[in-house]
């Protein structure tokens, strides 16, 4: 591991090893191993931070793209793998909402001004009549 306060130098071996890592990424359900890809475990390949892979996206397109790609994988493999019912339910959904999956919903009203006062009238209206 790198230390602390001190960047660790950028090659295009990384490349190569991030790629590895990714295709070794390979569940086997037989032996209950999952191996959904993530930072940290690209990292721990890597051997640096998960603070520096984002330091390298940020200055390294290529990187980025592995990066890109890692989450893509991570996304597809938790949404099959979860609805084949092979990934625990909880730890998915936790995972997802990372991508943007939330199960919530949520209702929106929208009134316009005009209306409500034409509402508010009509009430004034039936309660004087009912004087």
């Amino acid at each position: 591991m790198a230390k602390a306060g001190h960047p660790t130098p950028y090659n295009g071996i990384f490349i190569q090893k991030a790629l590895e890592y990714l295709d070794s990424c390979k569940d086997d359900f037989k032996k209950k191993v999952v191996k959904l890809p993530k930072a940290a475990g690209l990292a721990l390949a890597l051997g640096v931070s998960k603070d520096t892979l984002y330091e390298w996206a940020k200055v390294h397109k290529e990187f980025s793209v592995i990066l890109l790609k890692m989450n893509q994988m991570q996304e597809q493999k938790l949404v099959d793998e979860s609805l084949a019912g092979n990934y625990n339910p909880h730890i998915a959904k936790l995972v997802l909402g990372k991508h943007g999956y939330h199960d919530s919903s949520r209702s929106e009203v929208n009134v316009k001004i005009e209306k409500l006062d034409e509402i508010q009238k009509a009430t004034e209206d039936i309660l004087n009549e009912a004087e």
